[in-house]
C-alpha cells in the first residue's frame, strides 16, 4: 500500500492468534518471518537502515540476516521481554517443562540480539535485557526511548463532559483537593497491580479518604482486579475510557 511517494507499507499475512501467549502465536511468528525472508529478497531498492521490533525474535532474526547480507545496519527495538513473559502466565505444571522448549525460541532471540548493530528499548531495563541476550557489552548507541504521544486537545464543552462523567459515576470532582492516582492502558496479566491494591487497602483501613486510585483500560486482568477491589471505596475500574475522560 502506497501512503506517499516515499512511504510504502507491505503487509504480511500470518496465521493469526487470539491469545498473546499461545501456540497459535508461535506459529504466526514463524510464518510471518518466513514470508519476510521471501519478500525482502524481491525488493529492488534496499533500505538504508532496518528497524525491527522484539517481539518477534523470528522476524528480527530474518531482518538481521537480511541486513548482514546487504551491509544494512539493523536496529532492534525491544518492546516486550519475549519469550520471558511466558513464565508469568503459564500454569505451574507447564512452567516446569517450559525450559525444554524455550531454548528454541531463545536461540533465535540471542542470534538476533548478537548480530544487531544497535539495541534500543522502551526503558533502560529493556535495553539491558537485550544486551544480556546479545552477549556483548553495552555501547553508546544502545539507548532507551520512552513511550509517548501527542495528546489531542479537547474543547471546553468536551472537557466538561469528561468532568461530569467522573463526578456522576465515581464521585471524583473537578475542584476537589483529592490526590487521584491514575493509569490508562492495558490490563494484561504481565502487569502487577497487586502493590497498588495493597496500598489502597492500607489507606482505606487508615481512613485516608483523600487518596484515590483510578485504573482505566481493558484486558485479561480486568475481572481479576474487579474481584480483588470490590470492597475498596478508593479504587475505581471504569474500563475503557475516551480522550475527554482521559484529559479531564
Amino acid at each position: 500500500m502506497s501512503v506517499s511517494g516515499k512511504y510504502l507499507i507491505h503487509y504480511l499475512k500470518g496465521y493469526g492468534y487470539k491469545n498473546n501467549v499461545s501456540l497459535s502465536r508461535i506459529i504466526d511468528n514463524n510464518i510471518v518471518a518466513k514470508k519476510f525472508k521471501n519478500k525482502a529478497e524481491k525488493v529492488l531498492l534496499k533500505p538504508d537502515i532496518i528497524l525491527s521490533s522484539i517481539p518477534t525474535a523470528e522476524l528480527s532474526l530474518e531482518a538481521v540476516k537480511f541486513g548482514k547480507k546487504y551491509n544494512i545496519p539493523v536496529v532492534l527495538d525491544i518492546r516486550d521481554m519475549w519469550p520471558d513473559v511466558f513464565l508469568d502466565v503459564l500454569p505451574d505444571i507447564i512452567r516446569k517443562i517450559y525450559p525444554l522448549f524455550s531454548q528454541f525460541i531463545e536461540r533465535k532471540l540471542k542470534k538476533a540480539c548478537n548480530q544487531a548493530d544497535q539495541i534500543i528499548g522502551i526503558t533502560n531495563e529493556f535495553v539491558d535485557w537485550g544486551i544480556k541476550h546479545s552477549g556483548r557489552t553495552k555501547e553508546v548507541l544502545d539507548k532507551e526511548f520512552y513511550l509517548g504521544y501527542i495528546p489531542s486537545k479537547s474543547n471546553k464543552k468536551d472537557i466538561n463532559k469528561g468532568f461530569k462523567y467522573w463526578s456522576h459515576h465515581y464521585g471524583l470532582f473537578k475542584n476537589s483537593d483529592d490526590l487521584v492516582v491514575s493509569y490508562f492502558g492495558v490490563l494484561g496479566k504481565v502487569y502487577d497491580f497487586d502493590p497498588i491494591i495493597k496500598a489502597a487497602e492500607i489507606l482505606q483501613k487508615k481512613k485516608v479518604r483523600k487518596i484515590k486510585f483510578v485504573i482505566c483500560g481493558t484486558g485479561e486482568n480486568l475481572e481479576y482486579l474487579r474481584e480483588k477491589t470490590k470492597n475498596l471505596k478508593n479504587f475505581f475500574l471504569p474500563g475503557w475510557v475516551y480522550k475527554d475522560e482521559i484529559e479531564s
